[in-house]
């Protein structure tokens, strides 16, 4: 902060020096990754982040030198605001980055990579706004980018994620329209992280939320028998482990118990879905610093209890884990989902369940 105002004394002797601007910006724009990620305060981080891009905003349009500056920050500025649960400005700014990394992209395809994070964001937030289409659109957008960067340096582990993680959106929006091509997409990303967990332990939690969501799509795509439920209990087994030493991941032990249990419910044994959806509400039950996914996921959870203690004849049990299950207030079901993976993981997982539900 003090050499910010250094800077800016500069800068007022000396108005009219782009350098001078330009370091003053990056400063501002360092200021707002420290509230963003030392501080965690994203309130704070956005003043910063947006006079930086009013800074560079200015500068790009006499010199397109300092283009890469403006739509770094731009970037920064919409991942922010979507961490705030403003999606509008944050798909604003998402856009106008991704299409400065497009022309920046011509002419260094270094740019590659930041142009598919924007992209991505775009996808994340349209999604967010109920604009399917259009995040369909920007996902399939994504891979395509992604496959290119890969096929540039096939080696790095890095790049090999990112391709995964984008087949893995792409996978969920596809699978959500009830699209047979979701299901190529959801394998290809399990067979990559699949790669990635066996050359490397720091991946398994990566290839567990693939399979998670391959247990949760299967019984509404044209999987082979078991198959659904086998990704799903493999998730179970790679997250307890993890869980424990990283309890963050108590809520994805939770998701992965759910996703085994609409799998046994797709085979007509409720019975057997009995277990692991009662251990995934003790578990959400259990847990002290709640989040929105962890919220959502419990409610999740204790839906499709009271609908198999419905199938197996249990009443008195059926009308309590429904009571537990109705949204009270802010802490209910749709309550704060700024968080990306809470918007699109739960919300799909709600539809499964209901879609599965129906079809009893």
């Amino acid at each position: 902060l003090e050499f910010r105002r250094v800077l800016f004394r500069s800068v007022k002797r000396k108005p009219a020096d782009a350098g001078h601007r330009a370091a003053l910006a990056e400063q501002i724009s360092m200021v707002g990754l420290l509230y963003k990620f030392r501080l965690n305060n994203n309130q704070q981080a956005v003043p910063a982040f947006q006079e930086a891009v009013n800074i560079d905003r200015e500068l790009a349009r006499i010199n397109p030198n300092f283009q890469p500056g403006l739509a770094e920050n731009l970037l920064l500025l919409g991942q922010t605001l979507n961490a705030l649960a403003r999606p509008g400005d944050a798909l604003a700014a998402a856009e106008e980055a991704a299409a400065l990394y497009q022309r920046l992209a011509q002419g260094d395809q270094a740019f590659l990579s930041q142009r598919a994070d924007a992209l991505d964001l775009a996808r994340a937030v349209s999604s967010q706004l109920g604009q399917k289409e259009k995040a369909l659109a920007l996902a399939q957008e994504t891979v395509a980018l992604r496959r290119e960067i890969v096929k540039r340096k096939p080696a790095d582990t890095s790049r090999r994620e990112a391709l995964a993680d984008a087949l893995l959106r792409l996978g969920i929006g596809l699978a959500l329209g009830m699209h047979p091509d979701a299901l190529p997409a959801l394998r290809e990303a399990e067979q990559i992280t699949r790669e990635l967990a066996k050359a490397s332990p720091a991946f398994k939690a990566n290839l567990a939320e693939v399979l998670t969501e391959l247990g949760r799509f299967c019984p509404l795509q044209s999987c082979a028998t078991g198959e659904g439920l086998a990704a799903a209990r493999e998730a179970v087994q790679i997250y307890r482990p993890l869980a424990i030493s990283t309890p963050a991941l108590q809520v994805n032990l939770a998701e992965a118990l759910t996703a085994t249990a609409v799998e046994y419910m797709a085979l007509t044994q409720p019975q057997l879905a009995l277990a692991p959806i009662q251990e995934a509400v003790a578990i959400t039950g259990a847990m002290t610093n709640t989040t929105p996914a962890s919220r959502n996921a419990r409610a999740t959870a204790l839906v499709l209890q009271a609908q198999i203690l419905s199938l197996l004849k249990q009443p008195t049990k059926r009308v309590k884990a429904a009571q537990e299950a109705t949204p009270k207030g802010p802490e209910g079901m749709g309550a704060d989902r700024s968080e990306e993976h809470t918007s699109e993981l739960q919300s799909h997982s709600d539809l499964v369940c209901r879609l599965l539900l129906e079809k009893k």
